[in-house]
C-alpha cells in the first residue's frame, strides 16, 4: 500500500469515528432548560383545590384527573387505583419493599422505612436489614399537571415521587423528585430528574440531573411539589413557585405514577438506627388534564366520569354474562355469528341486536366471541348506569340541563363541550341509542393517542 493509499485509508477511518460520534451527540443531545438558584421569591397563596398552586386562577384550564388523583380519606389505600408495593421491582437492596409497610390513617398516605427481616424477606435475592415502601399506580399517564402534599422521612432513607415505565423497547423515567432528609448535606437539597434507559435508537443511559437548596430542611414541614408534563416541556414546582423546567425531547410515553422509600447506599448513605423507623407522609395527591387534552380523547372523557369501561363489571356480573352468552351459543364454542345473535338473543328487538352485534364485535370479523360479549355488555351497563345518574326525571331522556346539573363533572364549562360531543344529532337531549354510539366508540379508542 503506498504513501496516499494509507493516507486516504486513515482519513476514511477518522471520518466513520466522526460520523458515529455526531450521531451519538445528536441522539443525546442534552435538552434545554432552566433551574433556580436562590430565593422562591413570592409564594401564591391557596384560594381552592379545585386547581394546581402555581394556577389558583386557572389559566391553563384544567380539569380535575380522578383516575390519579387521591385525598386518602379511606381506611385503606384505594385498591382500584393503587398498587401497595412496586409489582416489577422489590426494592433497592438492601430494602425491600414491604406492603405491611404501607399504611393510610389520618388523612395521609405513610411510607415507613424500618430496621427489620420479616419471614418473608426474600433474603436469597439480596434484601436484608431493613424493609421500605412503594405504591404505584395501577393505571399510565401521558402528560398532565401532578402536586402532592407531604412530608418526608428524617432519615437516610429516601422520599421519592417519580413517574416510570419499563417495555422492551421504551424505559423513560421523570422524578419529580427525590430527597435525602436525614442524610448530611442533603437535609435542604430538592433532586430533580429525568432519565433514559433506552429508546428504539438510544441503548445507553442518560440523564439529566438538577437541583435547588430550599431555605430550610425538606423533612421539618410539609410542602407541595408538583411536575407540570406535556409534549413541549416539563416543569418542576416547590409550594407554586416554578424552580425548573427542561425541554421535552423523549419522555411522551404513558408512565406508572410512584411513591416511595428506598435505601441509596452510594448516594445518601445506610440510614443510622436512631432515625428508624422513619416515614415519608403525603396529604394527598391531585392531577388534572388541560381541557384540550382531555377533549382530544374520548378515553380521557369517560376518565371524566369514572368509567372503568371493559373493566367494570364485578365477577358477579361477569358470571351472569357468560350464562347469558352460554345460552345463545347452542354449539358451545364460545363465539356466535350475527345470525345466530340475532336469532338467539332474547332482548329487544331484530334490528337492535343488529346494531349490538356490531357493536359488540371489536375485531370486526362477523363473530362475536365471549370475551367481546362480555366486554360489550360491562361498557354498555356501566354507561347505562352513569346515563340513569344524571337523567333526573328518570322520563329515558337526558337533556342538557339535566346533563349540567349533574355533580358527575364538576367543571361545567367542560361538560358543555362533552356533550356537544356526545349530541350527535345536534337537539340539546341524548337519547339511550345515541348516548351508547358514541360512549362505546370511545371505550375502544386507544388509552394514549
Amino acid at each position: 500500500m503506498n504513501k496516499n493509499s494509507r493516507l486516504r485509508l486513515k482519513l476514511s477511518v477518522w471520518l466513520v469515528v466522526l460520523t458515529t460520534a455526531c450521531s451519538l451527540f445528536a441522539e443525546q443531545k442534552s435538552p434545554k432548560g432552566w433551574l433556580r438558584t436562590g430565593e422562591l421569591g413570592p409564594i401564591p397563596k391557596r384560594i381552592t383545590d379545585a386547581f394546581p398552586l402555581s394556577d389558583q386562577s386557572n389559566q391553563g384550564r384544567w380539569a380535575k384527573y380522578e383516575q390519579m388523583s387521591d385525598e386518602f380519606e379511606r381506611s385503606e389505600l384505594d385498591p382500584n387505583k393503587w398498587w401497595p408495593k412496586n409489582p416489577k421491582w422489590l426494592g433497592r437492596k438492601p430494602a425491600w419493599f414491604d406492603p405491611a409497610n404501607v399504611k393510610v390513617a389520618g388523612g395521609k398516605l405513610h411510607l415507613t422505612m424500618k430496621k427489620n427481616e420479616p419471614p418473608q424477606m426474600p433474603k436469597d435475592k439480596g434484601y436484608h436489614t431493613y424493609t421500605s415502601a412503594a405504591v404505584q399506580s395501577k393505571a399510565k399517564v401521558k402528560y398532565g399537571y401532578f402536586e402532592i402534599r407531604c412530608k418526608p422521612m428524617a432519615s437516610r432513607g429516601s422520599s421519592s415521587f417519580w413517574f416510570y415505565n419499563n417495555t422492551p423497547n421504551l424505559w423513560t423515567e421523570i422524578d419529580v423528585f427525590e430527597i435525602g432528609g436525614g442524610a448530611p448535606g442533603f437535609e435542604k437539597k430538592y433532586n430533580m430528574n429525568v432519565h433514559v434507559f433506552k429508546t428504539p435508537t438510544e441503548k445507553k443511559h442518560w440523564s439529566k440531573h438538577g437541583h435547588w437548596f430550599a431555605p430550610a430542611n425538606l423533612a421539618d414541614d410539609y410542602h407541595t411539589y408538583a411536575l407540570e408534563w406535556d409534549a413541549e416541556k416539563i416543569k418542576w414546582y416547590f409550594d407554586g413557585v416554578l424552580v425548573r423546567w427542561l425541554e421535552n425531547t423523549h419522555w411522551h410515553q404513558p408512565l406508572t405514577l410512584n411513591f416511595d422509600s428506598e435505601t441509596m447506599p452510594d448516594w445518601f448513605g445506610l440510614p443510622k438506627d436512631s432515625n428508624l423507623p422513619s416515614t415519608y407522609s403525603i396529604e394527598y395527591v391531585r392531577a388534572w388534564k388541560t381541557e384540550g387534552q382531555i377533549l382530544s380523547s374520548g378515553r380521557l372523557i369517560l376518565d371524566t366520569f369514572g368509567a372503568k369501561g371493559k373493566d367494570a363489571a364485578s365477577p358477579k356480573q361477569v358470571a351472569m354474562y357468560k350464562r347469558i352468552f352460554a345460552r345463545m351459543d347452542t354449539d358451545g364454542d364460545k363465539k356466535m355469528s350475527q345470525q345466530d345473535y340475532v336469532s338467539n338473543s332474547p332482548y329487544l328487538t331484530k334490528e337492535a341486536r343488529k346494531h349490538i352485534f356490531v357493536a359488540s364485535d371489536a375485531t370486526a370479523d362477523g363473530i362475536l366471541t365471549e370475551a367481546e360479549y362480555i366486554d360489550n355488555r360491562s361498557i354498555t351497563d356501566e354507561a347505562k348506569e352513569i346515563y340513569s345518574k344524571m337523567d333526573a326525571d328518570r322520563d329515558g331522556t337526558l337533556t342538557k340541563r339535566e346533563f349540567l346539573r349533574s355533580t358527575i363533572i364538576n367543571d361545567k364549562n367542560l361538560a358543555a363541550k362533552i356533550f356537544q360531543k356526545l349530541d350527535t344529532s345536534r337537539d340539546d337531549k341524548l337519547n339511550i341509542p345515541e348516548y351508547l354510539r358514541t360512549w362505546g366508540k370511545w371505550s375502544r379508542q386507544p388509552a394514549f393517542p
